[in-house]
């Protein structure tokens, strides 16, 4: 079995999400991740500073799973990244059955729903 390697990016939202959590001391969530405290602290202060994001009205907006994916009209799942679980999407109907698909301003693609 191949194990993918986490990129750094992948460990940061981790340790964020994991201290969200609140089950874990800031310690414990060091030594787990091999960071310094100053480290870490600083990690939750820049989270903190991500303002929230309203999406337009005209826009559905969907949670992204802790697999990676969301859920579509109740039924299906569409896969989209692990590296946005836990936060949400836009999506933009374009006709047809086509979608445009954002994370906040960041245009990720299309997504058809047939």
């Amino acid at each position: 079995m191949v194990w993918k390697a986490k990129t750094k990016m992948e460990q940061k939202v981790e340790f964020i999400h994991e201290w969200l959590t609140q089950k874990y001391t800031i310690t414990e969530l060091c030594r787990s991740f091999n960071i310094s405290q100053p480290t870490a602290y600083k990690l939750i202060y820049r989270y903190e500073k991500i303002p929230k994001y309203d999406y337009p009205s005209t826009m559905k907006v969907m949670k992204v799973c802790q697999n990676g994916s969301m859920r579509w009209k109740s039924y299906y799942w569409v896969y989209l990244t692990a590296a946005l679980k836990g936060k949400y999407v836009g999506a933009e109907d374009q006709g047809n059955g086509i979608w445009r698909v954002f994370y906040r301003d960041v245009f990720l693609g299309y997504f058809n729903e047939h």
